[in-house]
């Protein structure tokens, strides 16, 4: 017993453990109380948890500005548009009346077809713009790192301040990234491991 050798009673000792006891349970169930508080239902993919860096990185690889980039996310899963339709989601940005045009020379958005019907010209994203989309949401899924290569990711030039924060959150997130798939793959060869042993000796023999 902790209390024993120090002089006390056993009336004074069985006292102190109780209280001990008690602030002990006191302690376990305030924090229950507390994870149970904060506990809520995460997203089995967190796409928007590093979408800040994923956006920097958009920025000085494509050279994209923030409209242009998020009208690409959403021409992206809406695959053929007009530019009436264009129009209209362009509306909810900042007032650029050459948005379409300087997107289009940039090879961001290219004709499909011509609707006969009605003789307006139907557009679809290019296909570097589609390949970026991917890489964009493989990042965010954590599924593809960040280049560490300044010549392949422009974002990681360390000259500024800014790229210099930003090129370290790139490093701590494929290191996190890492981390992950190595937890996955020991789960993954774990579940090998128990289905070989179970092939080799099965119940019963």
């Amino acid at each position: 017993m902790a209390y024993e050798g120090m002089g006390y009673s056993k009336a004074k000792i069985q006292m102190l453990e109780f209280k001990e006891k008690r602030t002990r349970r006191k302690y376990i169930e305030k924090t229950v109380v507390t994870v149970k508080r904060y506990d809520y239902d995460y997203p089995k993919v967190d796409y928007l948890k590093y979408y800040r860096v994923v956006r920097y990185w958009v920025k000085y690889k494509y050279g994209l500005n923030e409209s242009q980039f998020e009208m690409i996310q959403y021409l992206y899963t809406k695959k053929l548009f007009t530019r009436h339709q264009f129009r209209l989601y362009a509306n909810i940005f900042s007032w650029n009346s050459v948005l379409f045009a300087e997107m289009k020379k940039a090879g961001w958005i290219v004709i499909w077809s011509a609707n006969k019907l009605d003789k307006q010209l139907i557009y679809t994203l290019s296909p570097a713009a589609r390949r970026m989309m991917v890489s964009v949401y493989s990042k965010l899924a954590g599924e593809e790192d960040f280049s560490l290569d300044e010549k392949k990711n422009p974002a990681f030039n360390r000259s500024r301040y800014s790229h210099k924060v930003m090129a370290l959150a790139m490093v701590a997130i494929n290191k996190e990234n890492k981390e992950r798939r190595d937890r996955e793959k020991k789960k993954v060869n774990k579940v090998v491991t128990v289905i070989q042993s179970e092939s080799q000796h099965p119940p019963g023999s």
